[in-house]
């Protein structure tokens, strides 16, 4: 994860009652649907959870083990508005066209980089 340290320490500065942090948390509550697209994308709901997971794989449809689901870079949606893009990857169980939730930080998490902060 490219700037780690900066993340973190946003992150953790946020929790703490700082300035509000560049950097948001981005979590399954449950299982969600992996479905291919034209491009890769999340979407979150109106909770700022992950609703759907986007993919430009086409193989996705027969997949089934533990995989990236969520590629570096991948764009995050909500309510029509693209609200960031993802600085780490999501590896996750996938069965039946579904990532499935995990206790596993790393497979029920990502970490998002705002757009407000991200250079145009």
């Amino acid at each position: 994860m490219p700037d780690t340290a900066d993340a973190v320490g946003s992150l953790a500065w946020d929790c703490l009652g700082g300035d509000a942090s560049a950097y948001q948390f981005l979590s399954l509550a449950q299982s969600v649907a992996l479905r291919t697209a034209q491009s890769d994308r999340i979407q979150l709901n109106a909770d700022g959870e992950i609703a759907l997971i986007e993919t430009a794989a086409t193989q996705v449809e027969s997949m089934s083990g533990r995989f990236t689901a969520v590629y570096l870079g991948t764009p995050v949606w909500q309510a029509a508005r693209l609200v960031g893009h993802v600085v780490s990857e999501l590896i996750a169980q996938v069965q039946d066209g579904l990532v499935v939730r995990s206790l596993d930080p790393v497979s029920a998490m990502v970490v998002m980089r705002k757009a407000m902060h991200v250079a145009s």
